[in-house]
């Protein structure tokens, strides 16, 4: 009996070491990505593994969760040992992924959706999927993933101010209010240079 608790002690000793251990997400050979986000095309679903200490193959154990459920939908393959997530929804989505309900990391997927464009010019019209949009750039106002995302991309600026009267105006350090002006230069002249050899073909 007292080695039968001593086996069982040891066993979930292992487990919470486990437990702190890193968790990875091991994605496809040529995987494309976007800022470290992995591309999904509807319909073409991926194949990611998820890795305990980068070594143990836990895809079977673990659990994906998002957002929006009705975005994603995930299986696991157990031929290829991997789990397999299918993207139904375009846009910017970041997954949590579990194991044991105590370890876990995340997932930044964009989900992609090609539609063609049907017209004579031989061309593909490409949409691709963003947060939902809301206009509402400003700290206060609203927070969701794509007001970060253009907070981020100018740096921190606001893209308002109030005057004396309470009234909102463009930040011009962030916001392009007007059409940029350009000026061509002219092409910048580059002298000939001729290459002359002795006769041991030394320049």
């Amino acid at each position: 009996m007292a080695e039968k608790e001593g086996a069982i002690n040891d066993a979930l000793a292992v487990i919470n070491n486990l437990k702190t251990k890193p968790l990875s997400i091991v994605l496809p050979e040529g995987a494309e990505t976007i800022d470290g986000a992995l591309i999904v095309d509807i319909g073409k679903p991926v194949k990611v593994e998820a890795k305990l200490v980068e070594t143990f193959n836990v895809s079977e154990m673990v659990t994906f969760s998002a957002p929006d459920p009705t975005a994603l939908n995930f299986t696991y393959d157990a031929e290829a040992k991997k789990v397999v997530i299918d993207g139904l929804k375009p846009g910017l989505i970041t997954v949590t992924v579990k194991l044991f309900n105590e370890v876990t990391t995340t997932l930044r997927l964009f989900v992609r959706e090609e539609v063609p464009n049907f017209d004579d010019t031989g061309k593909t019209k490409v949409v691709v999927g963003t947060p939902q949009m809301n206009g509402l750039f400003i700290n206060g106002f609203g927070n969701s993933a794509y007001d970060v995302s253009i907070r981020n991309l100018i740096h921190g600026y606001s893209t308002l101010w109030t005057d004396p009267g309470e009234q909102f105006i463009w930040d011009t350090e962030a916001v392009l209010v007007a059409e940029p002006e350009t000026e061509l230069l002219p092409a910048r002249q580059v002298p000939e240079t001729v290459l002359k050899f002795d006769d041991e073909g030394e320049p």
